[in-house]
């Protein structure tokens, strides 16, 4: 959308028949830096990625229960079995919220209470020697 509404700008201020063009151009000019700056508070990427790797895993532990049940006879199924498969898939489910609500609060987290793993920061907005205010 940005690069559309920056194409549109400078198509607008090359044309010269357009009456007042810079009325019309630099509006648009002022949206797009609005929202370049807006999207690096909103950059989806790192959530995007996050979605990426939790379907892989989901996909590869769906394929494990499928191998499981075709390979295995039904009078030698293990409840034990099945029930680490859920419980993997639980702890994916839980990796994941943890991590979107990292992505989703990076500053609230640093800024507010810390960052995460890190335990607590100095007085002045630091961290401990060795620490990070980068999400793992």
């Amino acid at each position: 959308m940005i690069l559309l509404l920056t194409a549109i700008s400078t198509a607008i201020l090359g044309i010269t028949t357009i009456p007042n063009r810079s009325s019309f151009a630099l509006p648009i000019v002022a949206v797009v830096t609005a929202l370049g700056t807006f999207e690096a508070f909103i950059n989806g990427r790192p959530r995007w990625v996050l979605m990426e790797e939790t379907q892989y895993r989901l996909t590869r532990l769906r394929d494990n229960v499928d191998y499981y049940l075709v390979t295995t006879p039904a009078d030698g199924l293990s409840k034990q079995q099945l029930d680490l498969f859920y419980a993997e898939q639980q702890l994916i489910w839980a990796d994941a919220g943890r991590r979107w609500v990292q992505f989703r609060m990076p500053l609230a987290r640093v800024h507010c209470h810390g960052p995460a793993k890190a335990g607590k920061a100095s007085r002045r907005g630091g961290t401990s020697a060795g620490q990070s205010n980068e999400p793992n």
